[in-house]
């Protein structure tokens, strides 16, 4: 038996800022959520009930105190027991602010060299002072009290704490993922520019070869497929969360006409641009 993995749509809801804060209630989803993956970092603490979190392969059992980040670009899927009252209070970061001008041990924690979670127990004084701050970011979307800059802030704030503590899990020696999510993070920076194979690699200091090589460890993509899944990437946050005209995205993304956007946005997304708009917007009302 097959399960398509598909990507989830997030549909920020704080002004302008790439983040999303809500109470997600199992029971309305058949008590299940497939497996499915998104670009955001995730952060699920139970309200109340048990929800069985399955990372990759690893299933996790949370109830109250407890809580777990999943890292960007992971598949998993949410279960409970049918009957049960399971609710979660989920937020959802996109982490390129984090990744632009990161030091290379924190942009390597949000790699594919990164362990695919972090859990979060209340019985360490680090990780319950966390879960505090994530209730109290859940408060603020239930009930106010912050402006939505603050609010990215403070959500900015506790993931690069708990960053901190992501383990490196990886193959390869250290100075191959050095190499890697330097070149990596040349892409992020510069994906709306014409990028050739030989200067990614001129930044992280390898050769042409070196380059296909270590994109195909770290991240099973060529350099070229690497940077046309970030174009992707940012264009799709751009559909969700402006009204950008599609055009004018397409430039942004480095795509020099609006008609092959077009064309490679709906060979990799199965949809016209447009269309995915107006489904991601379907989906946050």
């Amino acid at each position: 038996m097959t399960f398509e993995i598909h990507q989830r749509p997030v549909a920020y809801d704080f002004g302008s800022y790439p983040l999303a804060i809500h109470v997600l209630e199992l029971y309305k989803h058949g008590y299940q959520v497939p497996r499915h993956w998104h670009n955001e970092l995730e952060f699920l603490t139970p309200i109340s009930g048990e929800v069985q979190v399955t990372v990759g392969t690893e299933a996790i059992c949370l109830t109250r105190n407890h809580g777990v980040l999943i890292n960007a670009g992971r598949v998993h899927s949410l279960t409970a027991e049918p009957g049960s009252d399971g609710r979660l209070l989920a937020i959802q970061l996109n982490p390129d602010l984090l990744l632009n001008g990161a030091e290379p041990q924190l942009a390597l924690r949000l790699s594919d060299v990164a362990d695919d979670f972090l859990l979060l127990d209340s019985q360490k004084s680090w990780q319950d002072a966390v879960l505090k701050q994530l209730s109290r970011l859940g408060n603020y979307y239930r009930f106010g009290g912050a402006d939505p800059l603050t609010v990215y802030m403070e959500a900015l704030a506790v993931t690069a704490r708990c960053l901190q503590h992501v383990q490196l899990s990886g193959a390869g020696s250290g100075s191959n993922r050095l190499q890697f999510i330097q070149m990596r993070s040349y892409i992020e920076e510069n994906y709306s520019k014409e990028l050739s194979v030989s200067t990614i690699a001129r930044r992280g200091g390898v050769g042409r070869s070196s380059c296909f090589a270590l994109f195909a460890t770290f991240a099973s993509q060529t350099p070229s497929e690497y940077v046309q899944s970030c174009r992707m990437r940012h264009a799709q946050t751009l559909l969700a969360a402006s009204d950008l005209e599609v055009a004018e995205i397409g430039t942004r993304c480095g795509y020099k006409t609006a008609s092959y956007f077009s064309m490679q946005f709906k060979k990799q997304n199965g949809c016209t641009p447009r269309d995915y708009r107006q489904s991601v917007r379907t989906i946050s009302d």
